[in-house]
């Protein structure tokens, strides 16, 4: 990609320079790679800035967001997703994009403790779906934070609805990363049924699956996701 990146640039076609660096964008952040994701995040916000693509910004300041996020900036995160709010609205793809904005949002206010404001865009979320049905992308960046809110609020049923969701995705397309997602959310939803011995299987079945669709991805959003869902087991043993 990198390479491809290279020759788009070369030979001056700034319709297609964007494409990699979208790729590289994804790539980055899901290997853990912060620091090259945030040089790149620079460039590709540049690249879309020049050629007037709003979806490409909305989309990297999506990017971006989750960067700060990881890295424990959340006031900078949740600016950026509000940043990012305006160029989704500009977007032939508006939906989608706010619907990846969402996630980020929800998942950054989530890691404020500010689980008023995550409950209202999850609101806004239910609402954008009920016009227009999500795409395999955005149910596996959203129903993750959707799952753990609704434990966090004790709406098990929700909760279990988001698990049945991601698990009849990836039971139809293979994608391990929503088996992982589904396995660990089957595993707090067993918490909250005293299931002790079927909730330790699923969590090790969701970090063993992790490593081996994606080695080495400790610092990654969903490595990030799996490490907020085996604490939440331990407040939700209390209840």
């Amino acid at each position: 990609m990198e390479h491809v990146a290279g020759q788009a640039s070369q030979v001056g076609d700034l319709l297609c320079v964007p494409v990699p660096h979208h790729a590289l964008d994804t790539m980055n952040p899901l290997r853990g790679n912060h620091c090259h994701a945030i040089e790149k995040l620079s460039s590709s916000l540049e690249l879309y800035e020049r050629v007037g693509s709003p979806a490409g910004m909305a989309y990297s300041l999506a990017r971006k967001s989750v960067l700060h996020t990881l890295t424990g900036d959340k006031g900078l995160g949740w600016q950026i997703v509000q940043d990012g709010f305006v160029y989704a609205m500009q977007a032939g793809l508006g939906d989608h994009c706010l619907r990846r904005l969402y996630a980020v949002g929800i998942w950054n206010r989530l890691e404020a403790g500010d689980l008023e404001q995550a409950g209202k865009l999850i609101e806004s979320t239910e609402k954008l779906l009920a016009k227009s049905d999500a795409c395999a992308a955005c149910i596996l960046e959203l129903y993750p934070w959707f799952s753990y809110y609704f434990l966090q609020t004790r709406q098990i049923e929700k909760a279990c609805g988001c698990y049945k969701a991601v698990s009849r995705l990836s039971g139809k397309t293979g994608n391990p990363i929503g088996k992982t997602i589904a396995a660990m959310i089957k595993s707090n939803l067993y918490i909250t049924e005293m299931n002790w011995k079927q909730a330790e299987e699923y969590s090790q079945k969701s970090h063993q699956m992790l490593e081996e669709a994606v080695p080495a991805t400790a610092q990654s959003p969903i490595a990030y996701f799996l490490k907020r869902m085996v604490e939440q087991q331990g407040e939700l043993q209390q209840v």
